[in-house]
């Protein structure tokens, strides 16, 4: 097997803060931080939510009278 060696052109540097078509407008980071009260409210409604579910399966079908069933 032979493989060929091909040069290819040199890479240009990239600037971070400049497009072809102007200035990029920085990352939105207040937004990001936004996003934390917003997870943790959802965390805390399914936390909740788990929560009365179990309760309504356990004392809707008196599972804690009725006791645990062996076959």
């Amino acid at each position: 097997m032979s493989f060929e060696t091909t040069e290819s052109p040199a890479a240009e540097p990239v600037s971070l803060t400049e497009s072809p078509a102007g200035p990029v407008a920085a990352e939105p980071w207040s937004q990001a931080r936004m996003q934390g009260p917003k997870a943790w409210a959802i965390g805390l409604a399914v936390v909740l939510a788990d929560q009365l579910v179990k309760q309504w399966i356990l004392y809707g079908f008196q599972l804690p009278i009725l006791g645990s069933w062996k076959p």
